[in-house]
């Protein structure tokens, strides 16, 4: 989660609640709620839940990567065996058999 979107979160959180302005927890806007997140959670406050994403995000790129890339060899393959540039198969793939 980006450290923007944590604040955006909090900010959303806290308009659904009546909190007294005294309490450390409530945030008058952006700046003041990043102030007092750093003030009293330290710097890592900021990524905080950025974990469960990234485990999530890791094997769809992956796959999405290694798909192109096996895309890619087939289309070079392809062009080399009919003996057509690589440019001339992505303009006008219906030359390829």
């Amino acid at each position: 989660m980006h450290p923007l979107d944590l604040v955006k979160t909090r900010l959303q959180i806290q308009s659904n609640k009546a909190y007294a302005t005294g309490d450390p927890n409530y945030y008058t806007g952006i700046a003041d709620c990043l102030k007092k997140m750093y003030k009293n959670e330290g710097l890592f406050a900021f990524w905080k839940g950025v974990l469960p994403p990234i485990l999530v995000e890791t094997p769809k790129r992956a796959v999405k990567v290694s798909e192109s890339m096996r895309h890619t060899c087939y289309l070079v393959s392809c062009c080399k065996r009919n003996g057509h540039e690589l440019f001339t198969c992505i303009t006008n793939p219906t030359t390829l058999k």
